[in-house]
C-alpha cells in the first residue's frame, strides 16, 4: 500500500514540471521573435548569429530552470517545516520572506501553527502534572485499566489498598487484582469484601475515558469503613 509521501510525489514532479513548461512557453515567443530577427538580418555574420542564438537559447533554458529551482526550494521549505511539527518539534521556525509575498504569509501561518502547537503542549504537560500531584494526594484509590483489562495507572492510595507498589501492580490484569466484576454492570456500587488483607466496606465507582480513540476504564474505590471509624473516634 503506497504511503501518503509517495503518492505525493508524482503530482510534486508534474507541478515542478509544468511550471517549467509554463515558463518555457512564456518566453517562447520572445525566442522566436528574436531567431526571426537574427536570421533574416542579411548584414550579420554568421558567427554572431550563432552566438546570439546560444546565448537566447541558454538564457530562456536557464530562466526556466532559475524558477523550477525557487518553486523546489520554497517547497522543501515547507516540507521541512511541517515534517518538524508532525515529529513534535515545535521550536523551529521559517524564515521571513519578502514582506507582502505568498510565501511570506505561508511562513507566518507555519510559525503561528508551531506556535500554537508548542502553546497547546506546554498547557498540556502543566496540565497532566497538575492532575498527577492530585491524583497522589486524594484518599480514594484510583485504578485505570487498558482495553484489554491491563492496569495502567495507579495512585498512592491504591497502592495502599491492594498493599502492593505500584511497580508490581502495573501491567497486571483486573482478574488478578478482583476488579473484573466492577468493569461492568452498575457505575456505581456498595461492596463488602477483601482488600489488601483487609475487611471493609468500599464504595465502588466505573467511569470511561479515551485514549488514542480507545476506550479505557476508571475505577474509583473509596474505603467507607475508614470514613465510619474516623465519625465513631470524632464521636
Amino acid at each position: 500500500m503506497e504511503s501518503s509521501s509517495q503518492r505525493g510525489a508524482p503530482k510534486a514532479r508534474n507541478l515542478e514540471a509544468a511550471l517549467t513548461l509554463f515558463v518555457l512557453a512564456g518566453g517562447l515567443p520572445a525566442v522566436l521573435v528574436a531567431a526571426w530577427y537574427l536570421w533574416t538580418q542579411p548584414d550579420l555574420a554568421p558567427e554572431f548569429r550563432w552566438t546570439l542564438s546560444a546565448l537566447v537559447l541558454i538564457s530562456w533554458i536557464a530562466a526556466a530552470s532559475a524558477a523550477r529551482q525557487a518553486a523546489v526550494q520554497s517547497l522543501n521549505v515547507v516540507t521541512n517545516l511541517l515534517g518538524a511539527l508532525r515529529e513534535g518539534d515545535y521550536s523551529i521556525r521559517g524564515l521571513r520572506a519578502r514582506s507582502g509575498s505568498s510565501m511570506a504569509g505561508l511562513m507566518r501561518e507555519v510559525n503561528d501553527l508551531g506556535a500554537t502547537l508548542q502553546r497547546q503542549r506546554t498547557e498540556a504537560v502543566e496540565s497532566t502534572v497538575l492532575l498527577t500531584h492530585v491524583m497522589e494526594e486524594i484518599s480514594v484509590a484510583v485504578f485505570a485499566f487498558d482495553p484489554t483489562h491491563q492496569l495502567l495507572l495507579v495512585n498512592k492510595a491504591g497502592e495502599r489498598l491492594a498493599s502492593q507498589p505500584a511497580t508490581a501492580l502495573l501491567g497486571m490484569p483486573a482478574t488478578a487484582l478482583g476488579m473484573d466484576e466492577y468493569l461492568s454492570g452498575e457505575p456505581r456500587r456498595l461492596a463488602d469484601r477483601l482488600f489488601g488483607g483487609r475487611q471493609g466496606r468500599y464504595e465502588v465507582r466505573r467511569a470511561m475515558f479515551y485514549r488514542d480513540g480507545r476506550p479505557h476504564h476508571l475505577i474509583v474505590i473509596a474505603d467507607l469503613s475508614q470514613a465510619l471509624r474516623e465519625e465513631e473516634q470524632a464521636a
